[in-house]
C-alpha cells in the first residue's frame, strides 16, 4: 500500500492511499464486556505488551484457545 499526496494546488495536499484489489468477507462476531479489579487489568496490560498487541487481542487470543 502506498501513501501519498497530490496536490492540486500550490499549498494544499490531497492525500491518496494506492491500494491492492482485496475482497472483504463479512464475520458475525460478538462483543462482550469483562469487568476486572485494577491489579488484573494492569497484568492483562503488561502481558498485551511484551507480546506486542492490545489487551483485546490478548484477551481473544486466550478466548479462541479456549475454544479449541
Amino acid at each position: 500500500m502506498k501513501i501519498y499526496s497530490e496536490s492540486p494546488r500550490p499549498g494544499q495536499a490531497r492525500w491518496k492511499v494506492d491500494r491492492p484489489q482485496s475482497h472483504r468477507y463479512c464475520v458475525l462476531v460478538k462483543n462482550i464486556t469483562v469487568s476486572v479489579d485494577d491489579e488484573v487489568y494492569h497484568a492483562a496490560r503488561v502481558a498485551a505488551a511484551q507480546q506486542k498487541t492490545s489487551v483485546s487481542a490478548f484477551v481473544r487470543e486466550a478466548l479462541m484457545d479456549l475454544a479449541e
